[in-house]
């Protein structure tokens, strides 16, 4: 027997894939608004055929003057919690793409969970027959083998899902952080798990992969076909910067001047706007790039190339929306670089681009929010640590390089800060980490005192 939580809002008659394998055990919830509620004949065949115990239940979204931001999540939440206390069955799904869910099960995990019971998020009804539970009990298996079978069960828990949501090492040593409060249970927990960390993200890699979800930037790639990629990331970016389908397509104009192009990407565009642009709003792995790329700032890599470094791109895209003239732009670049032919074979690119580079950055409002006064300085040491240094820790060496006369002082500074997280029981960094970062910046540590001197000296 299992219970089924539909976010029909979510993803309607898609997410009902499957519903025809439920049997008489089952309890189906389909929670609508009338935001949307149609369906299709064939799923109302398919609905009216299901042996499963159905229940339609209608939520209150607000009125028209007063929205209210993801009532049916809400709504949904507060039925599950409900539904977990009366029903007899161990199994519950909740069919959303919607990731605001995430945190119910965190809490679910943590003060609600017993043994043999199971509440999850998927996509479909299809996806919860994909064996899923047991690749967790193979998980769980290797981690009993690994603690002990004496081990509590809630401990087992929480390292099965510090395994499953990590990626490296930290961010499992962090995960146990905020689960326990006592430093030699994390200490425990992390030496332990550390020896056999890979195999066990195996484990839970493999029951990842057993629930395929078509991306946002997957969908669009099908319905434009043989559209160059480049120009893909940038719809994404569009739609999901715009409000309406008449803000999209002046988007579009301002940005190709192409007209045929406008006209065919608009046309494709059109009938899916509005489900791309919720879309785009759930897709994790798009809104983590949303923080750091633009559509302005993917033209201008684009239109340097994909050689061009990240750093160089952001860059140029800084100088030239704070120059107001081309003479302007030139005498930045070469002030700035003191590679003179580097300064030139960029100016010579972007001097015809000029002014329309400008007015797409008129209208990137992601640029806009993230653009700040270029420092000779902070790039160089951003560019020395690479794109893939955490930002934090890249804030600090900004600090810390300015205050000290010796690279040695910095990587005191450094230990002493990351002692001082560990101890206060917040999130901290591997010694590997920081001694690999540090080695970075020794060779060029003068270069850089040099550049944030005469910074500071022209302030």
């Amino acid at each position: 027997m299992a219970v089924y939580l539909i976010d029909y809002e979510n993803v309607y008659t898609d997410g009902l894939e499957g519903i025809e394998k439920l049997t008489k055990e089952d309890f189906l919830y389909l929670f609508y608004s009338q935001n949307r509620y149609n369906v299709t004949f064939d799923y109302l065949k398919k609905i009216e055929s299901c042996q499963a115990q159905i229940q339609l239940i209608e939520v209150n979204t607000g009125n028209k003057n007063a929205t209210i931001k993801n009532a049916l999540d809400i709504q949904l939440m507060m039925f599950a919690g409900y539904v977990i206390g009366i029903q007899q069955s161990k199994q519950f799904y909740i069919i959303s793409k919607d990731n605001d869910f995430k945190l119910g099960i965190d809490f679910f995990l943590k003060h609600l969970h017993q043994k043999g019971m199971l509440l999850q998020v998927h996509p479909k009804i299809k996806t919860t027959f994909s064996g899923q539970p047991e690749r967790i009990s193979k998980l769980e298996k290797q981690v009993r083998q690994i603690f002990g079978e004496n081990t509590n069960s809630k401990t087992i828990e929480h390292i099965c899902t510090a395994i499953s949501q990590s990626t490296n090492l930290i961010e499992m040593h962090n995960y146990f952080v905020k689960i326990y409060h006592d430093s030699d249970k994390v200490s425990e927990l992390y030496q332990k798990c550390k020896p056999h960390f890979e195999t066990l993200r195996k484990l839970a890699n493999t029951h990842s992969s057993a629930q395929p979800e078509i991306s946002y930037q997957e969908q669009m790639r099908q319905i434009l076909e043989q559209a160059e990629e480049q120009d893909i990331n940038i719809l994404c970016q569009m739609i999901a910067q715009s409000k309406d389908l008449n803000e999209f397509h002046q988007t579009l104009t301002k940005f190709y001047t192409d007209k045929e192009k406008v006209k065919n990407f608009y046309q494709k565009c059109k009938p899916k706007f509005s489900e791309f642009h919720q879309l785009a709003k759930t897709d994790q792995k798009f809104l983590n790039q949303q923080k750091t790329v633009s559509v302005y700032y993917e033209r201008m890599k684009w239109f340097l190339g994909e050689e061009t470094n990240a750093s160089d791109v952001e860059t140029i895209c800084q100088m030239l929306t704070q120059s107001k003239t081309t003479e302007e732009f030139h005498a930045v670049l070469v002030s700035f670089y003191a590679d003179k032919p580097k300064a030139e074979a960029f100016y010579s690119k972007c001097e015809k681009k000029f002014e329309e580079f400008q007015q797409i950055a008129e209208h990137d409002q992601i640029f806009q929010t993230k653009q700040k006064t270029i420092s000779r300085y902070q790039n160089a040491v951003k560019w020395t640590l690479g794109e893939e240094t955490d930002e934090n820790l890249v804030g600090i060496f900004y600090e810390y390089i300015q205050q000290c006369e010796y690279p040695l002082q910095v990587y005191t500074n450094l230990l002493n800060y990351n002692n001082s997280l560990y101890y206060s029981g917040s999130s901290c960094y591997e010694l590997s980490y920081i001694r690999e970062v540090y080695n970075k910046i020794v060779p060029d540590f003068a270069y850089f005192r040099q550049l944030a001197s005469e910074e500071n000296q022209t302030e």
